[in-house]
């Protein structure tokens, strides 16, 4: 042990002396004073009393806003899958409503294959089979009847039998086997809840679902709750402007019956979810629209399933938490979506923090309470007092010592970490501009203490000659107040070889704010340097070698869907259109991605040119007007007068406003309204694009401007992109001398704003 650290240690141990006994106090006294003592102790008790409740309240409230977020998210889950999987189905149908028009009337093998292709089992799991049902006169029943039987049908019969106004026989029902074997032959007409939704179809010429009905399938295990969905098929050449027309030019309808249960099964896939829900037909009367309860089947034994003498069993005993009722109207239909909570939910959210803060709340209160009533208890305060400044004299002086040590060992392992890690540190005095480095600086530019005289002169030698300019500008904006000073440059050493070095500091001013040391660090980052290069070289060769084949492709595929080999059936230009708006969309990831390396890398020149604003805001609103249609979203220009000039390079001022205006179409609302304004002050022109959107989830904000960065970067997200646009967009503004940022809440869309520094008409040319 050293002499200063046994000083150390003496004078702790006098310190932490025991203080001496506190003179006595007469008992008369003491219970004179100790209700006045306990009356603080009473009321800190109450106070932080009050502050738990407070915090276990507020837990609890949050915690239920935290479960009512997520049951709803589950919720519209649920709703979603459901309307997504009765498109898909739609969009089955369709296809062969599509089949029957191209074809006239297809055959039933052509029929057989269209089905066999979409592989229904596999991709679309719960749709009981794709059929098309033939419409036919009453005075052509025999000769429909006689025609079918010539296919190879010997006993078909158009069921039920009797006079109708038409019948509608279902003349093909792919997969042709098991249950649907039973359809074949029926007219749906026959039945009032199908011909409701078959009559509903026809008059609007639109896709229509039924009620809840019994499906002729039924035929064999445990009944379940159907529906049907049609798509009319009309004659060509028979105009169908009116719904007596369309009636008249009916040939059929392209139709998909559904088993409820087995259909929910597909849709949901199994998963364990964390909710219950029930399908109620609005239709029918209450209690008799029931048409699945998952509950119920999730409960059922697989022997009750498939028995139809074993009835479903009961729900388990589990009361949700939460149940909230969703309406949902599809295809002319209106059903009713009642969604619980599970036990698995509510367990999940039954959080006991609020609890936990209530109980340890409780304790340290109590404990405070009682600290602060023995320490007001405390007698003989005057001979405390005298002890506890003489201790506290002996306190800070020991930690005095303490700390000049503590600083010594500091001072020592600082000095061990930066020869470690190769970081310089290095001092400014700004006043006689004169430098001070130590030995790892002198080995990060090259040379040895002799070769250096300590000045700033003496450091601004070593700097590469092209980057001097800009390393003097940043240390004068540091010490005038601006920005802090964080860089990189290169050196050249004496032997020619080149380094690039990474430079921080700050600035240490006297009272009235004049600058009088930079005091900062140097380390080497050429390492880093040369992998960002190789990274920028590879991405760029790879990017341009994409690019030549991609443009062809997307000519080829643009000439195709033009119609250069002429018109093509309705199916193979939907995968055309599809193929060419992914190939557009690799195109644009191309470029983003050169686009970015090339600003990374300086390789980007702008021709910075004095110019009136608002012409190239007008000129971005008509080259964009194309894209933003697509959305159903239409451009509005608030601003239609002004002079205002900015120094500005033309296409790179376009590139910032096509993304803005690209993003403000892609996230507004159909028949929304992008909006767009400029504003002019003394120093500045600000540019705004306001859309209506939902706005910027606020976790999202920070990293918004970041590459790659999306608000939805889940692969099923519905708007698409690559998260370079508004990295890019920032760095133009910047390298325009410009800034950006934006303004957003929730529902009430989203503003983003740059704003340019104006300049005069007699502006000259700048190339940056």
């Amino acid at each position: 042990m050293s002499v200063s650290d046994l000083g150390v240690t003496l004078t702790r141990a006098t310190a932490r002396a025991p203080e001496p006994p506190p003179s006595p106090t007469p008992p008369q006294a003491t219970r004179l004073a100790s209700w006045r003592d306990t009356l603080p102790a009473a009321l800190m008790l109450f106070v932080c009393a009050a502050l738990v409740l407070l915090a276990w309240a507020s837990l609890r409230q949050e915690n239920e806003r935290h479960r009512q977020r997520q049951f709803a998210l589950l919720a519209q889950d649920v709703t979603d899958d459901i309307a997504e999987r009765l498109r898909q189905h739609e969009q089955i149908l369709l296809g062969g409503a599509g089949l029957m028009d191209a074809n006239v009337s297809a055959s039933r093998q052509e029929w057989h294959d269209y089905v066999s292709r979409l592989n229904l089992q596999k991709n679309y799991p719960g749709i009981l089979g794709v059929g098309f049902s033939e419409v036919i006169a009453p005075a052509e029943l025999d000769a429909h009847v006689a025609r079918i039987r010539s296919e190879g049908f010997p006993e078909y019969q158009v069921r039920p039998p009797g006079p109708r106004e038409i019948y509608t026989s279902i003349i093909y029902i792919e997969p042709f086997t098991g249950r649907n074997l039973a359809a074949f032959g029926y007219d749906m007409w026959s039945e009032p809840t199908r011909r409701k939704s078959m009559r509903r179809a026809v008059e609007s010429g639109e896709t229509a679902i039924t009620g809840r009905v019994t499906l002729v399938q039924e035929n064999e295990g445990r009944v379940q709750a159907g529906f049907l969905m049609y798509v009319p098929v009309f004659r060509k050449g028979m105009p169908t402007g009116t719904a007596d027309e369309r009636m008249r030019a009916l040939e059929g309808f392209a139709y998909s019956p559904y088993r409820v249960e087995d259909l929910m099964a597909g849709i949901m896939g199994g998963a364990d979810a964390e909710v219950d829900f029930k399908l109620v037909d609005d239709a029918l009367p209450a209690g008799e629209g029931l048409m699945y309860d998952s509950a119920a089947v999730r409960a059922a034994p697989a022997s009750a399933v498939a028995n139809a003498a074993s009835p479903v069993a009961p729900a388990p005993q589990h009361v949700p938490s939460i149940i909230s009722t969703h309406s949902m109207t599809a295809y002319g239909h209106t059903f009713s979506i009642e969604i619980s909570s599970r036990k698995q939910f509510d367990e999940r959210y039954a959080s006991t923090l609020p609890w936990v803060v209530l109980t340890m709340g409780g304790g340290i209160t109590l404990l405070i309470a009682l600290l602060v009533a023995a320490a007001l208890l405390q007698r003989d305060r005057a001979q405390a007092l005298a002890d506890e400044m003489t201790a506290d004299i002996r306190r800070r002086e020991a930690e005095r010592q303490h700390q000049h040590v503590e600083m010594q060992r500091l001072s020592g392992r600082l000095h061990v970490a930066t020869q470690a890690a190769h970081v310089g540190i290095w001092d400014y005095d700004v006043v006689n501009s004169s430098l001070a480095w130590d030995e790892i600086m002198y080995a990060l530019y090259g040379i040895n203490r002799t070769h250096f005289a300590g000045v700033y002169e003496a450091w601004r030698s070593g700097v590469h000659p092209d980057d001097v300019a800009r390393a003097d500008a940043e240390i004068a904006q540091a010490l005038a107040g601006g920005k802090p000073f964080d860089t990189e440059f290169r050196v050249v050493w004496p032997t020619g070889e080149v380094r690039w070095i990474r430079a921080v500091a700050k600035v240490l001013r006297d009272p009235e704010g004049k600058p009088l040391h930079m005091i900062g660090t140097n380390w080497d980052i050429t390492v880093e340097k040369k992998a960002d290069l190789a990274k920028a070289e590879f991405v760029s060769t790879v990017s341009h070698e994409l690019r030549t084949p991609l443009t062809s492709i997307s000519g080829a595929l643009g000439l195709v869907a033009g119609g250069a080999l002429g018109a093509l059936p309705e199916p193979v230009q939907y995968l055309l259109d599809i193929a060419r708006r992914n190939a557009e969309r690799l195109a644009q990831l191309i470029s983003d991605l050169l686009d970015t390396e090339g600003l990374a890398n300086g390789k980007v020149e702008f021709a910075l040119i004095a110019q009136p604003v608002l012409p190239l805001i007008r000129q971005a609103l008509d080259t964009n007007a194309p894209y933003a249609q697509q959305f159903k979203v239409q451009f509005r220009l608030e601003t239609t007068q002004s002079s205002a000039q900015a120094r500005v390079d033309a296409r790179r001022f376009e590139q910032v406003m096509t993304n803005l205006l690209s993003n403000a179409a892609k996230f507004s609302p159909e028949q929304g309204e992008v909006r767009v304004r400029l504003i002019e002050t003394e120093q500045h022109v600000r540019v705004e694009v306001q859309d209506q959107g939902s706005g910027v989830p606020e976790a999202f904000r920070e990293r918004i401007f970041q590459k790659f960065s999306q608000a939805d970067s889940s692969d099923t997200r519905s708007k698409s992109g690559t998260g370079l646009g508004l990295a890019i967009t920032r760095t133009l503004i910047e390298r325009m001398h410009g800034s950006i940022g934006f303004e957003s809440a929730p529902g009430r869309g989203t503003c983003f704003y740059f704003e340019l520094p104006t300049v005069a008409t007699s502006a000259t040319e700048e190339t940056a």
